[in-house]
């Protein structure tokens, strides 16, 4: 018992040095290769923006780059052991090739953990920072100003709004379509301001009515003030913030989903987001464990390029199929929480299979080898 423990706190700390080195030395690369991109822009711009930006980039890159340290920094310690004849040494001993796993499963679950709660509490703040200060200071807008364009059509019910100027307590000039059935509108009311009065109920002021009737005609009414009641609204049906959902806090992801369906806006990207928020940090976790995985397979040596490259490989595969599924999530061709939780299971089922597989060195049965023997590939014991 004593010697396991003593392996446990050998192999965690050998995780945790090579998970430290390889997650900070992916940031600074990234940093470095960030900032030789930008460096004719950022010339033109005051020092203090950019340690701003940077600042808040390298807040933003810790969590971003955890993940993919904690999948490399699995099976690069394991094969950093067996390059110094270390595993061997201590399956000599009577350790199991399980003993391997539960020290690095564990050190990265407790990362993940801290990792969820540094995302929700700065590197959500961080990545909107870096967003704002490159569409309002550094005037880059690329993909990122998208998320800063203000809403202005909503819709409820039979009801859609157009709301041309947010300001402080309400709207400035509305415009306002009562629709039928049938998709024909029955009536449009234009409004120099909107604010919201008491539950469904609405107050505009310079309020003028056009209601179309049968056969073309129409009725024209005008009023200096009118409170109008619209089913299914409250007073923060039009609050819908801008920016990346991913770097919203997840209250406010969730309170921003249920608005956003309130009011008729797609919310998908939302909901990958919420999910995302946890999925990402749990592929690290598995992703770790089927590196390990990896370094088990028999006849295999210990060299630390050949995990490292594993590891990589493993990474852009996780990659490709989360930018795959953001894809289809925005064409609405699947559901979020498959999108999300899909590589999750794929890498769970995969981690246990390989690691059952090698364990028992290649053999998916632990006493005999039972499905080898009924595939032919040699006899019951």
């Amino acid at each position: 018992m004593r010697v396991g423990k003593v392996l446990f706190r050998y192999i965690a700390l050998r995780y945790l040095q090579m998970l430290l080195f390889i997650w900070l030395g992916l940031v600074v690369i990234f940093l470095v290769v960030d900032f030789g991109d930008q460096l004719k822009m950022y010339l033109a711009r005051p020092i203090g923006d950019v340690l701003l930006m940077y600042w808040n980039k390298f807040l933003l890159c810790l969590s971003q780059m955890c993940p993919i340290a904690m999948l490399l920094a699995g099976g690069s310690s394991i094969a950093a052991l067996a390059h110094r004849s270390e595993v061997k040494a201590m399956l000599a001993l009577g350790a199991s090739p399980w003993v391997f796993y539960a020290p690095v499963g564990l050190c990265a679950l407790g990362v993940a953990i801290g990792l969820c709660i540094f995302d929700e509490k700065v590197a959500t703040h961080a990545g909107h920072m870096t967003d704002e200060l490159q569409v309002y200071r550094f005037k880059r807008y690329g993909n990122v100003g998208a998320y800063f364009i203000p809403k202005q059509w909503f819709h409820i019910g039979d009801t859609m709004f157009y709301m041309n100027s947010p300001e402080e307590g309400g709207f400035r000039d509305i415009s306002i379509f009562r629709l039928s059935p049938s998709f024909q509108m029955t009536e449009r009311i234009d409004a120099e301001t909107m604010k919201h009065d008491t539950g469904e109920f609405w107050q505009l002021t310079d309020v003028r009515f056009r209601r179309f009737l049968e056969g073309g005609k129409m009725e024209t009414q005008t009023k200096p003030v009118a409170l109008l009641r619209f089913p299914k609204s409250s007073a923060d049906s039009f609050r819908i913030l801008s920016g990346r959902p991913e770097w919203m806090r997840l209250k406010t992801l969730w309170t921003q989903r249920q608005l956003r369906a309130q009011v008729g806006l797609a919310t998908p990207a939302l909901s990958l987001a919420l999910h995302n928020r946890f999925a990402t940090p749990l592929m690290g976790v598995l992703g770790a464990l089927l590196t390990v995985a990896l370094t088990q397979r028999p006849g295999r040596k210990g060299q630390l390029t050949l995990a490292l490259t594993e590891g990589v490989l493993v990474s852009v595969l996780l990659w490709g199929s989360m930018v795959i599924g953001r894809a289809l999530v925005l064409g609405e061709r699947t559901w979020p929480w498959l999108a999300a939780w899909g590589p999750v299971l794929f890498l769970t089922v995969l981690t246990w299979g390989l690691g059952h597989y090698y364990a028992h060195g290649g053999s998916f049965s632990g006493r005999g080898g039972r499905l080898e023997a009924l595939l032919g590939r040699r006899p019951l014991g």
